[in-house]
């Protein structure tokens, strides 16, 4: 059963606070806190919030406007505290999130929560056990529960004989928003403390439920900030990556984003920048010369661990969308067309020798025809993908026997060289020991080994794909 409703208590602090930087409105890589519950329960299919807070702030006043919420179909709706006090709030029929407004969480957590949900109508209550517990449990919500009944038994912050701490997740029954109106108007306060989650989960019939290896956490100090932070940084990875992307390239790349989310870039910005850098690689090896190789060797290889980040700022601050993944897409290809034209040109004027002018030729022609095959595939295949997962299901290589099989297994071995990681790692390599012109003999042999092998393997996945 889809639970499409989540209740969020805004975290709103006093500015004189000594805890008031922590709150809804702290920002973390880019996105209030606030902001990124909403969208990260978003991911789980949720659609509905109700979001309760003393009066409205200045990320209250910017939710409502938020085009990237109403894009996704998200609906808001606010309840002050006033609303509370005349008791207009609204009558939830259904199974509802109630969820802290500083967490950060894989909404993996929500969707399995789900399919454990019991039918028997109970609330639940998600925790980490004291088996799991981290050196932050200093600074979290301590739960005492029975360990045979999974009752609550007292939830504080102080308490030390404790087995749990809470998520800041919970899945509550219709009835348990009554209550927490109700709660919420007698202290006169829209914040979830400890005395009223004691009464809330302690006077009904909620069970604790363990959250497992997903992560979660309640972001209340410098210590869970940055673990959170961290492990969002960690969800930027892409599982297509190659061995230099994914060992060396992603560690720059993702130190680069986290400081480039901070000036606000969006990743269109990111892409036209990478560009730049591409075509100024081409340019420089155009020029020829160990020092201008070098140049460009550098700035390709940078341009390769810069081209993650514009991928990773739009899935950090959820801003991916198929239009940015084409751009990306042409961006790359351009910096690559470009690099492989201007590399012979350079190799000629520098050495005066036309075979290099050939070699370039037999090069371009055999990476066109790649990629013309490529896009034939994609397009009677009908299916959606670029390049890396094209590769990546060939590097999984193939149960076929006979010479077929050894052939793909063979590829599937030696596929990752013609990824862009590997290719411009290898260049940067081939520069900086003066070996250019070896690199480009290498291309030239590789490319139409390439092409011909793609339109051998296209036309082989096509013919199974019409039998089918």
């Amino acid at each position: 059963m889809l639970i499409d409703t989540a209740v969020i208590i805004s975290n709103q602090r006093n500015s004189e606070s000594s805890q008031s930087k922590w709150n809804s409105r702290s920002k973390i890589l880019g996105l209030p806190m606030l902001k990124r519950t909403i969208l990260t329960a978003n991911q789980a299919g949720v659609k509905n919030f109700i979001l309760i807070s003393n009066k409205e702030d200045k990320i209250i006043s910017s939710l409502k406007k938020d085009t990237i919420l109403k894009e996704k179909g998200i609906k808001l709706q606010f309840l002050f505290l006033s609303d509370l006090l005349h008791n207009k709030y609204p009558e939830i029929k259904k199974d509802f999130w109630l969820l802290n407004s500083t967490l950060t969480f894989d909404p993996k957590i929500l969707i399995n929560t789900t399919h454990l949900k019991s039918e028997n109508n109970k609330n639940l209550l998600l925790a980490n056990s004291k088996q799991n517990l981290s050196e932050e449990r200093v600074d979290s919500i301590r739960i005492k529960s029975n360990l045979k009944t999974k009752k609550v038994k007292v939830i504080n912050g102080d308490i030390d004989e404790y087995n749990a701490l809470y998520s800041g997740i919970s899945l509550c029954a219709p009835r348990t928003f009554q209550e927490l109106a109700n709660l919420l108007k007698k202290s006169q306060t829209a914040s979830l403390s400890t005395d009223i989650m004691n009464t809330l989960f302690t006077s009904t019939d909620f069970e604790v439920l363990e959250i497992g290896q997903n992560f979660c956490i309640n972001i209340t100090s410098k210590n869970t900030f940055k673990k959170a932070e961290k492990y969002l940084l960690n969800t930027a990875r892409k599982p297509t990556d190659g061995f230099i992307s994914r060992n060396f390239n992603r560690y720059i790349s993702l130190f680069l984003t986290k400081r480039l989310i901070k000036l606000k870039l969006a990743p269109i910005h990111i892409s036209i920048a990478n560009l730049i850098i591409g075509l100024a690689s081409g340019w420089f090896i155009g020029k020829g010369g160990y020092v201008n190789t070098l140049i460009a060797t550098i700035l390709f290889q940078f341009a390769s661990m810069f081209d993650g980040c514009d991928g990773e700022n739009a899935r950090l601050t959820f801003r991916s969308s198929g239009l940015g993944a084409n751009i990306d897409t042409v961006c790359d290809i351009t910096t690559f067309l470009v690099f492989l034209v201007n590399l012979p040109i350079g190799l000629y004027g520098f050495t005066g020798k036309a075979i290099y002018i050939i070699l370039g030729i037999v090069t371009i022609i055999s990476v066109f025809s790649f990629y013309l095959i490529m896009a034939n595939f994609v397009k009677k295949a009908k299916i959606r993908g670029h390049l890396v997962k094209i590769v990546k299901s060939i590097e999984q290589g193939s149960n076929s026997s006979g010479f077929i099989g050894k052939m793909d297994r063979l590829v599937s071995k030696s596929a990752f060289i013609y990824r862009r990681d590997f290719f411009s790692f290898s260049f940067l390599v081939f520069g900086i020991l003066g070996g250019i012109s070896i690199a480009m003999w290498i291309t030239a042999i590789l490319a139409p080994l390439e092409a011909i092998y793609f339109n051998f393997y296209s036309n082989r996945r096509l013919k199974q794909v019409t039998t089918k």
